[in-house]
């Protein structure tokens, strides 16, 4: 039994111009594992923009993960590009868009089933009864057609605890894909992108975090993967790319307790309303040289339409707690959200200038509604257009896009104008006032 998972890469902007590698794709890595220890033989497949049409011929099961909305475009080119033999294969998806909608991905993209959840349980189901020749009704976390062509949707599964799945499938994937450099601050470490939960209570508007039950891992579990790594392909440190690594403190507690003694340097992201000197002193002790706090915006009003709810107060206080352990601050911006004009900008400004001593560096994005907000599910309370929602709506989804967006997305023309003003003045301070390091 031969099973490809597709994946996209989908590059970043680094310092607004460059593009550069994401992290490596933990969903279609952990799905892998978990069927590689089932007995099967795996094969994790890349597209892009430019390079979709795959053979698929000699596979079992395809299995797309579509990763984000604006990666569907690119697996609709690989689906209808690729040497398929329908007949004999079972074609599935999974991934964010495929749960915000699953059945326009089974309809558009023709294929056997979706699933709308998390997909560990799921896939080995689905292999099962590929296996066996059985009806996908007893398949849990799916959409499908029966006989009649009618959609049924199947009872979702209770999500499988991160903590309880085997380490994600790297060997699968080119080491330069794995591994990277420079992603430090002032360092050439080799290091790995690692998971240490799942999920999000926050509900911020922009966010596309869909899944609010957080799953944990134990700093056993994470020891252990990171001193796998260390002994067997050298990393010197490591980066969590976890939506909120400081939400359970006891947690976090427990894995720097459990990894100190690694020597390995590392990076998280928190939120700026958590942190607080007893956490620092546990991260500092187990390597932590960087924290990346989702800022957002220097004007609480619209940090308050955001459902960020944070303060000026409370970044100025995480930017000098954080400083004064001596660890390298990177700060997130998101401009343009609705509601964005020159004076929430100059608000913005003015937390920079006021705190510049204490920012080492700046990652700036520009709003998109992205598919599975409250933003993007609510148009009509942020005076959003532009959406599927809406007539005239073109059809691209690859418009989704948080790395290559300039587009009027709410508001009318004098609006858009005056945001985009805003952010050429924001754009020009911030490049001018920190120097490109890594």
């Amino acid at each position: 039994m031969k099973i490809a998972i597709i994946y996209p890469e989908m590059l970043e902007l680094a310092r607004f111009k460059n593009n550069r590698k994401e992290f490596p794709p933990f969903g279609p890595m952990i799905l892998a594992s978990i069927l590689e220890e089932k007995g099967y033989t795996v094969n994790i497949l890349k597209i892009t923009n430019t390079k979709y049409t795959l053979d698929l011929s000699n596979y079992n099961i395809v299995a797309f993960s579509i990763s984000a909305s604006a990666s569907f475009d690119i697996f609709s080119n690989c689906r209808f590009s690729s040497i398929i033999s329908e007949k004999s294969q079972l074609l599935i998806a999974g991934g964010i868009h495929a749960q915000l909608f699953p059945e326009q991905t089974l309809y558009n993209l023709q294929l056997h089933a979706v699933c709308y959840s998390e997909g560990e349980q799921t896939i080995l189901e689905l292999v099962d009864a590929h296996i066996g020749y059985r009806n996908f009704r007893d398949v849990s976390s799916i959409v499908y057609k029966d006989y009649n062509e009618q959609i049924v949707k199947t009872l979702e599964a209770i999500p499988k605890k991160i903590n309880l799945q085997p380490l994600p499938a790297r060997h699968l994937l080119p080491r330069e894909d794995i591994f990277l450099q420079g992603r430090l601050p002032d360092s050439n470490l080799l290091l790995a992108h690692t998971l240490f939960n799942r999920g999000c209570s926050y509900k911020c508007a922009y966010c596309a975090v869909s899944e609010t039950r957080i799953s944990y891992r134990t700093g056993e579990s994470c020891r252990r993967e990171l001193q796998y790594l260390q002994e067997n392909d050298g990393i010197d440190g490591f980066t969590i790319v976890d939506d909120n690594f400081i939400i359970n403190k006891n947690r976090v507690r427990s894995i720097c307790h459990s990894i100190q003694d690694l020597g390995l340097k590392w990076s998280a992201l928190s939120r700026v309303d958590v942190i607080d000197e007893s956490i620092l002193k546990d991260m500092v002790k187990a390597g932590c040289i960087e924290i990346k706090l989702g800022v957002e915006s220097g004007d609480e009003s619209l940090l308050k339409k955001m459902n960020k709810n944070t303060t000026i107060s409370q970044i100025e206080k995480a930017l000098r707690l954080v400083k004064s352990y001596n660890i390298n601050t990177t700060i997130m911006i998101l401009h343009g959200f609705p509601g964005e004009n020159k004076h929430t900008t100059m608000m913005t400004l003015k937390l920079l200038k006021e705190n510049s001593a204490l920012i080492d560096k700046i990652t700036m994005t520009r709003f998109v509604p992205l598919p599975g907000t409250n933003v993007y599910e609510n148009p009509n309370k942020y005076n959003v257009h532009g959406t599927h929602a809406f007539n005239g709506w073109d059809g691209k989804w690859n418009q989704f896009s948080i790395h290559f967006n300039n587009k009027h997305w709410w508001g009318n023309a004098s609006d858009f104008s005056e945001m985009n003003n805003a952010y050429k003045t924001l754009e020009d301070f911030v490049l001018t006032n920190w120097e490109y390091k890594y």
